[in-house]
C-alpha cells in the first residue's frame, strides 16, 4: 500500500504545469543550498512537501511523568479525565502548564515551517524566481495527537510570527496547507 507521500508525490507529477526540482537539479549540486520539491504554474509557485512521521504523544508522557514525580497531580482514582482535565486540577497553574504542554507537541510544526521557508527561498535564488509564490504541503498520516484545528492555528500563527525588530519570520511561504489521513472526519 502506497504512503500519503507516496500518493501525494504521484498526484504532483502528474498534475500538468509542475515540476520535479529533484528531476530538474538532478545533474547539478548547490553546496550549501537547499532546496523544495515542485515548481509549478510556469515557476510562479514554488511547493514544499512534508511529512510528519513521528506522533508527538510522547511528549506528554514525559511531560506527565515529570509533574507526576514531582508530586505535582492530583492523587485521585479518577481515570477518565482529559488532559484539559487533568491538568486544570494541578493548582494555580494547570492552563499554563496545558498551554505549555500544547507548545511542546505543536513545536515540529515550527520546525517544518522554519526548514521550509528556508528550502523556497533557496529554490527562489536557485530559479531567479524572487517573486514566486511559496506553498508549503504539510503530510500527516500518523500524528494522531496533531488534531487538524490545533495543527491549524499554529500554523497560522507560523505565518504571523515576527522578528524582534517587527518584521514576519517566515516570508517565503505565503500558503500551508493541512493534509491528515490521520484523523477520520464523520459525515453523512
Amino acid at each position: 500500500m502506497l504512503t500519503l507521500k507516496d500518493r501525494f508525490q504521484q498526484f504532483m507529477l502528474s498534475t500538468k504545469g509542475v515540476e520535479s526540482i529533484d528531476h530538474l537539479m538532478r545533474h547539478y549540486v548547490l553546496e550549501g543550498r537547499k532546496r523544495a520539491d515542485y515548481l509549478a504554474d510556469n515557476r510562479r509557485v514554488v511547493i514544499e512537501q512534508k511529512s510528519i512521521d513521528i506522533n508527538p504523544d510522547y511528549k506528554i508522557r514525559e511531560f506527565l511523568d515529570k509533574l507526576a514525580s514531582a508530586g505535582r497531580l492530583p492523587n485521585s482514582g479518577q481515570m477518565d479525565w482529559s488532559l484539559a482535565e487533568l491538568l486544570s486540577k494541578v493548582a494555580p497553574n494547570g492552563p499554563a502548564l496545558f498551554n505549555e504542554l500544547r507548545e511542546r507537541v505543536t513545536k515540529v510544526l515550527d520546525d517544518i515551517i522554519a526548514k521550509a521557508d528556508d528550502q523556497t527561498r533557496d529554490t527562489k535564488q536557485t530559479f531567479l524566481i524572487p517573486n514566486a509564490i511559496g506553498v508549503v504541503v504539510i503530510l500527516n498520516e500518523h500524528a494522531q495527537l496533531l488534531f487538524p484545528d490545533i495543527a491549524t492555528v499554529k500554523l497560522f500563527d507560523m505565518l504571523r510570527k515576527r522578528r524582534e525588530n517587527g518584521e514576519l519570520r517566515y516570508v517565503h511561504n505565503h500558503v500551508i496547507i493541512l493534509i491528515s489521513e490521520a484523523h477520520l472526519i464523520e459525515s453523512d
